[in-house]
């Protein structure tokens, strides 16, 4: 049983890293484009650089890393580890100020 679990993980593990390699080329190469990924609109209805956008996705790769760590850590108990309410509160509040920006440049 023991090997069969072994098996499992090393084929989870070369199906995840694999997929990581496969979006790493196509994005390296071009196959997937991040033209405008950090570009808004702002409320005078210009496109540029937007800094909700950054801080959103620097803030949600942030906790996407330590969750992560946190289930390698806990991955000899054969579950998921709870999300910590501090990176719940650093995950709500990063969604909460892009989605603010979002509201302040709309026009209602």
């Amino acid at each position: 049983m023991a090997g069969l679990l072994a098996f499992a993980r090393l084929g989870m593990y070369g199906l995840l890293g694999g997929l990581a390699a496969v979006v790493a080329f196509k994005i390296l190469t071009g196959g997937i484009s991040l033209a405008g990924l950090l570009d808004g609109r702002g409320p005078d209805g210009r496109h540029g650089f937007s800094p909700a956008r950054l801080q959103m996705l620097v803030l949600s790769g942030f906790v996407a890393i330590q969750y992560l760590v946190a289930a390698m850590q806990s991955a000899p108990a054969g579950r998921l580890p709870k999300p910590s309410p501090t990176l719940l509160a650093i995950f709500g509040g990063s969604q909460a100020v892009y989605l603010a920006g979002k509201a302040r440049g709309l026009r209602i």
